[in-house]
């Protein structure tokens, strides 16, 4: 029969307060919190030049950095090896209206894909970190910039923002 060894017991109860205080501090400083997220469908004939998708996030609860991030679902239809877009951003009320023109890199020059997924691939096109204040919101439209008019083979078009932290 084997002895308890009373010192080697309490050991192990003052450690784990102090592992599961650990693993908490970890998680809670490294996580960021998605505080939208949400797709348009651009259709079933493509997306066409004419149709910009409006994103409204908001009021945010607290001020701090958000980090905005464009996401697009594309099928094999899809002709191109990358896509351009025109993103407009606004902070409400008043606040400046930002235009930018990204290009995205959706396959290599052998036609691969290089997004996630096996039916759709998602795209991940990061938009950048903007400082916003408590109740403001955050205006995004999107538009595609190809030469062709409508293009197959994206179906949705989405706006990720998550909280990064406060300034």
């Amino acid at each position: 029969m084997r002895a308890i060894n009373p010192d080697m017991n309490n050991r192990r109860h003052n450690i784990a307060p102090l592992l599961i205080l650990t693993v908490a501090m970890i998680l809670s400083c490294c996580s960021r919190q998605t505080i939208y997220s949400h797709y348009e469908s651009t259709g079933s004939d493509g997306w066409s030049r004419n149709d910009s998708l409006l994103f409204e996030v908001g009021p945010v609860r607290d001020s701090g950095l958000y980090e905005e991030q464009l996401e697009l679902r594309l099928t094999d239809a899809y002709p191109f090896t990358n896509i351009a877009v025109i993103v407009s951003s606004q902070t409400l009320p008043g606040g400046p209206q930002h235009t930018d023109t990204l290009q995205l890199t959706v396959a290599d020059e052998q036609g691969h894909t290089k997004g996630q997924g096996t039916l759709h691939q998602l795209f991940h096109l990061p938009l950048g970190v903007q400082y916003l204040k408590q109740d403001q919101k955050l205006r995004v439209c999107v538009r595609h910039y190809m030469t062709q008019h409508t293009l197959p083979g994206i179906t949705d078009v989405g706006l990720t923002v998550k909280m990064k932290g406060e300034r």
